[in-house]
């Protein structure tokens, strides 16, 4: 997500911010193995615990979000926020915020993976909100 559009997006609800970064990583590793409407919730789960939106992009994109589908309760459901939630709440803070914030530094400078462009996200996030 560029800073632009996350400046854009950040006065903006949690709700609609969730849509938004939901669809900005929905090309994740992870995605198809939570699902369109848990991968929304474990944004807004992101966002509702203070992340900003680059770090929240950055746990969706991490590895994170395969360990905690890994250690999920019904193996053969999809992931939920919830397995999200508990596998963040393993970590001891500190360990976790050097974590996301390497997880972040790696995003902003990486190449290898193709974004969605905001010009995609943007309309999408005003239907999401009847704008």
């Amino acid at each position: 997500m560029t800073p632009t559009l996350a400046a854009y997006l950040a006065p903006l609800p949690v709700s609609t911010r969730a849509i938004a970064c939901a669809l900005a990583t929905s090309n994740a590793y992870s995605y198809p193995t939570y699902g369109a409407t848990a991968w929304r919730a474990c944004a807004a789960l992101l966002l509702r615990r203070g992340y900003n939106l680059p770090e929240a992009e950055a746990i969706l994109r991490s590895k994170l979000t395969r360990l905690a589908a890994d250690g999920r309760r019904r193996y053969y459901a999809h992931a939920t926020s919830q397995d999200l939630g508990r596998f963040l709440d393993s970590f001891d803070v500190p360990t976790l915020r050097d974590l996301i914030d390497d997880y972040v530094l790696g995003i902003m400078t990486e190449e290898d993976e193709t974004p969605i462009p905001p010009a995609r996200i943007l309309p999408f996030v005003a239907r999401q909100v009847g704008c």
